[in-house]
């Protein structure tokens, strides 16, 4: 168990761990290039919805238009209300997850859905 007062520090450094792996898309990124003063909590996984629906959830057919509406609304967003650094970042994330999913989807139709 993480002391309460460390959450801001394992928060920090558990972004800065994951966004090294895949960028991440949400908020400014955090700097923690420095070793925890704690033990690192072990691994967990908790699965929030069924597996058949995070199975179907993983469907290129579907997660290529929602991340076309994402990256649209993001661009938007950058044009119309704030042009900043951590926004350009999430955007640059949704763009190359978009090119995954797009990938994906054309590979599907190659092999016949």
């Amino acid at each position: 168990m993480v002391d309460i007062s460390h959450v801001g520090l394992l928060e920090a450094h558990l972004f800065a761990q994951f966004d090294r792996q895949k960028q991440l898309m949400n908020g400014k990124p955090h700097q923690s290039e420095f070793p925890l003063p704690f033990a690192e909590p072990p691994v967990q996984v908790v699965q929030v919805i069924v597996e058949s629906e995070r199975l179907d959830r993983l469907s290129p057919a579907l997660r290529l238009p929602r991340q076309i509406q994402h990256y649209m609304s993001l661009v938007d967003y950058i044009q119309t209300v704030k042009d900043e650094d951590h926004i350009k970042r999430a955007l640059q994330a949704h763009f190359e997850r978009l090119v995954v999913y797009h990938n994906r989807f054309l590979s599907k139709l190659d092999r016949g859905f």
